[in-house]
């Protein structure tokens, strides 16, 4: 039988441990990058996003770097290099091939020709400043002057884009994905899909289909 007194204060003790935020500890940051200052090449291979445990989104951003020999791009996040957008579906440390990188948006200022929805890089953004990365919250700061912040429940990616004055415009790219770079058997490749905008332009959906990657897996087709 435990005494109330001695009750009372493994009651006291449970309730003080409970409001430590143990997540204020961890650094998202750890494993993107290797042995080379500033390069995602033999780190961890990590994604870095919002996400919740056991959640099916893990929404980050993807990003490409220019020099492939150092680059890895299965994870979504590299410390440098230009965004391409910011994209629902990652996986994280697993090495090898990238894999999804799917159901993206990417604000733009400007949406000059040529716009190469089937090329990350006719519009892509370098950024400015450092990334800001917690448990469950993403942003970081485009070239273009937008600041976007992630964040993410169980069933959902929550994004805000702040823009500066001008256009304001929210690119929805079903066909981007992680590329492979350098190609190779376990390439991902898009499939088809279809994108169904309402009135007035503030509601959209569809799908996309898209097969190989790191699993070398069968077509999966997130709606």
């Amino acid at each position: 039988m435990i005494m109330p007194q001695v009750l009372s204060l493994l009651i006291l003790a449970i309730s003080a441990s409970a409001q430590i935020d143990y997540a204020q500890y961890v650094n998202p940051f750890i494993g993107s990058e290797g042995p080379i200052s500033g390069q995602a090449f033999g780190g961890g291979d990590i994604f870095v996003g919002g996400a919740v445990p056991f959640g099916v989104v893990k929404l980050g951003m993807d990003s490409h770097e220019a020099n492939l020999s150092v680059a890895t791009l299965n994870g979504g996040y590299t410390p440098q290099g230009n965004v391409t957008a910011f994209s629902m579906l990652h996986e994280s440390g697993t090495g090898g091939c990238p894999k999804y990188g799917v159901i993206p948006q990417m604000p733009l200022t400007t949406v000059d020709s040529p716009v190469n929805i089937l090329d990350n890089t006719t519009y892509w953004q370098s950024r400015v400043g450092n990334d800001t990365a917690t448990v469950g919250y993403f942003r970081t700061e485009l070239a273009n002057g937008v600041t976007t912040e992630l964040s993410a429940s169980r069933h959902a990616g929550i994004l805000q884009h702040s823009f500066p004055a001008g256009e304001k415009h929210v690119l929805v790219d079903i066909s981007h994905y992680l590329p492979q770079g350098n190609g190779g058997y376990c390439d991902q490749y898009f499939i088809g899909g279809e994108i169904d905008l309402q009135p007035g332009g503030s509601v959209y959906s569809g799908y996309g289909t898209y097969v190989g990657g790191w699993n070398e897996g069968e077509d999966v087709k997130p709606y």
